[in-house]
């Protein structure tokens, strides 16, 4: 869903882009030129995340399915105990951490 929402996110910036810079545009140069910064922001430091969320897609869900109750995965107010905890003590309280 991140992906696709990225990609229509840019697809919206592009739409943008283009009705920005039609001849018959209502736009002053000003305003102009701040959409196609968004769009140019968008585009290049945003939509590159799809790549991203694609290799996630792609690896699959197989490694997630091999945690059980006692793996790495799981709730943040799970007991852990032995070398699984990567963290201090402290940091896994009954509050949650937000």
């Amino acid at each position: 869903m991140t992906m696709f929402g990225l990609v229509a996110l840019g697809y919206m910036w592009l739409l943008i882009a283009a009705a920005a810079c039609a001849d018959n545009s209502v736009l002053d140069e000003d305003e102009v030129d701040a959409k196609l910064a968004r769009a140019r922001f968008y585009m290049q430091r945003l939509l590159p995340e799809v790549a991203a969320c694609r290799s996630r897609v792609l690896a699959g869900a197989a490694d997630l399915m091999r945690f059980t109750s006692g793996g790495v995965l799981m709730s943040w107010h799970a007991k852990i105990e032995g070398p699984l905890l990567p963290c201090p003590a402290r940091v896994l309280s009954a509050e949650p951490p937000f």
